[in-house]
């Protein structure tokens, strides 16, 4: 019998079953390996990428969730001694001096974010192995075609407006 199509409504309900399993497997594993839950190392993931350069409202939009929990995170993270603070930048005068501060990892910081990287790749990549290379391959495809054919939705527009600013920022602060 020849399976027919998905929907659009198809697809959704597939790929949010999708996201919710990976999330869920994430953040037991990493409670159980790092102590620390899949919320913590979202924000640190933020900050090893350099999106602390961003206001926590857009460092929020991005993940989805409140400004109050992203700064509830970093306050907690910041007392795991994971992260801190850091004044970067000066104004153009000493009357008006416009300094940011952005969250950065510690070594501690570091280290713990290698050891969530080492064991996000160990179980996905497990996971993963009982797919051939080719559907692999195939779903990526599709993922990277469906990204697309949403990128026009106001939505995302502004979250990859947020990330064009934030690559401005740390290309910035390099030089």
């Amino acid at each position: 019998m020849e399976r027919k199509p998905d929907t659009a409504r198809d697809i959704i309900r597939h790929a949010h079953r999708l996201v919710s399993a990976i999330d869920r497997i994430a953040d037991v594993t990493l409670r159980e390996e790092s102590d620390l839950p899949l919320s913590h190392f979202r924000v640190m993931l933020a900050v090893h990428k350099g999106l602390s350069l961003m206001s926590q409202q857009d460092i929020a939009s991005f993940w989805g969730i409140t400004p109050a929990a992203v700064s509830r995170q970093i306050q907690i993270l910041k007392k795991k001694g994971l992260v801190k603070e850091k004044v970067a930048g000066m104004g153009p005068t000493r009357l008006a001096p416009t300094r940011k501060h952005i969250i950065v990892l510690t070594p501690s910081g570091s280290q713990k974010m290698n050891k969530m990287f080492t064991i996000i790749d160990r179980v996905f990549e497990s996971a993963f192995s009982k797919i051939s290379e080719k559907d692999k391959a195939t779903a990526v495809d599709t993922l990277i075609a469906m990204r697309r054919g949403l990128s026009d939705h106001p939505a995302l527009k502004k979250l990859d407006e947020l990330c064009d600013v934030n690559k401005k920022r740390m290309a910035k602060l390099k030089t």
